[in-house]
This record gives structure tokens, C-alpha cells and sequence, in this order.
């Protein structure tokens, strides 16, 4: 996929892989996933609303992970 806001992202609920990668990326249902396009619309940005997904949700570990691996302008371990 692209990187294009989620406001402008459309979800076809009639397409079944649309509707299985972002049931799998929103970890919900895809049977989930269509009635929200029919409760809400098919706009990506109200749907991840409608499921509380509002933000992507970066676990600690990864934070730490990435952390440790960068290097300040100086050429430190930050």
C-alpha cells in the first residue's frame, strides 16, 4: 500500500482482500470490517475511528528496540 493519509482511503467492502488487510491491520473481523463500512462509510479514517483505532499502538519492546539501533548527530547511541 501506499502512504496516503487514512483520510483519503476508501475501503470497498465488495473487495475481499481490501476488507481482509484492513480486518488483519485493525486487528478485528473482517465480517466486522464490512458492517462498519455500512455503519460509518467506507472512509479508512472513520472506520479506525469506529473501532478506537485512532493512532498506530507501537508496543514497548519496539520502542526500546529502535531506540538502542539510533544514533544521535554526534554519532552516540541515543
Amino acid at each position: 500500500m501506499s502512504r496516503e493519509p487514512f483520510a483519503s482511503i476508501l475501503i470497498d467492502p465488495a473487495n475481499p482482500s481490501q476488507v481482509q488487510y484492513w480486518a488483519k491491520e485493525l486487528q478485528v473481523d473482517p465480517s466486522e470490517m464490512k458492517l462498519a463500512t455500512v455503519k460509518v462509510g467506507r472512509r479508512l479514517s472513520a472506520i479506525r475511528s469506529y473501532f478506537g483505532k485512532s493512532a498506530t499502538v507501537i508496543p514497548m519492546e519496539s520502542r526500546r528496540r529502535v531506540r538502542r539501533t539510533m544514533v544521535s548527530p554526534y554519532g552516540l547511541p541515543v
